[in-house]
């Protein structure tokens, strides 16, 4: 499976099978946790760790998350640059776990902090903002999966031209050279599913902004930007991803900037 079809496979999965990682597994993610990079700078700490019998501690989702007995911990400064990273970064270790054929499901609220925290052993300067479960997914569906989704709204997207324009405002046509990248933004995972990201395509570049200004909205931002990243490779467009700091005076004041995409 290749990483763009594991993006547009990828759901979130919230019942598991109880079975650990092997160690194969393991070593794979390991290894991806060591080789993701972001262009944002900031400070964060990832870690893969083992729950349950034998593991390193028992966790608490408030009984969202069942059988699931590996997670990733994830440690973020208090800084906007770190919040885009964390999600720029774990989201490649996500999607390489999708292409896998293991579940995952990104937890920012709905989990007690106290009982992950001891097993993360992050310092002080990147406090632990995040843990997602990894495994396989199990085939039995519960009431409370059916409800978290509901809640979630994770079945339901805003339709491409209300989050994607040309510099002027207006839709983007199809044969637009980021329409790809775009399409796999879209379907990144995001808080409650409020898919917070707005792109508008000028010739060359991308400009990104956020409909809402929480620290959940800058992780979901830099999820995004890693699928749309991701997209790029896909269809061999070189650039660089930078940080957005002006705010273009056509680009409705409500949003706030974030990227730049350039090509090369």
């Amino acid at each position: 499976m290749t990483v763009t079809q594991a993006i547009e496979m990828r759901k979130s999965v919230r019942n598991y099978s109880g079975v650990a990682l092997t160690p194969e597994q393991i070593k794979y993610l390991s290894d991806a946790i060591e080789g993701a990079r972001s262009p944002f700078g900031g400070e964060v700490a990832v870690k893969l760790a083992a729950v349950g019998n034998g593991g390193e501690f028992k966790p608490s989702t408030y009984g969202v998350i069942r059988g699931a007995m590996n997670y990733l911990l994830v440690g973020i400064a208090d800084n906007r640059q770190s919040f885009l990273s964390a999600g720029f970064i774990v989201e490649q270790v996500v999607v390489e776990a999708t292409s896998l054929g293991l579940g995952t499901c990104w937890m920012t609220g709905t989990f007690k902090g106290s009982t992950f925290a001891s097993a993360a052993g992050f310092p002080e300067a990147t406090p632990l903002k995040a843990v997602i479960p990894v495994g396989r997914g199990s085939s039995k569906k519960g009431i409370l999966d059916t409800i978290s989704r509901a809640l979630a709204h994770s079945d339901s997207r805003k339709p491409f031209d209300k989050l994607f324009f040309t510099g002027a405002g207006l839709p983007l046509g199809t044969d637009n050279p980021f329409r790809r990248p775009l399409e796999l933004m879209r379907l990144a995972p995001s808080s409650v599913n409020s898919q917070p990201w707005r792109a508008f395509v000028h010739p060359g570049r991308v400009e990104f902004y956020t409909a809402a200004v929480s620290n959940n909205a800058y992780i979901d931002m830099g999820i995004a930007l890693s699928h749309f990243m991701i997209g790029c490779d896909e269809e061999d467009i070189q650039g660089h991803l930078l940080q957005l700091s002006e705010h273009d005076p056509a680009v409705d004041a409500a949003l706030t900037p974030v990227a730049v995409f350039s090509v090369s």
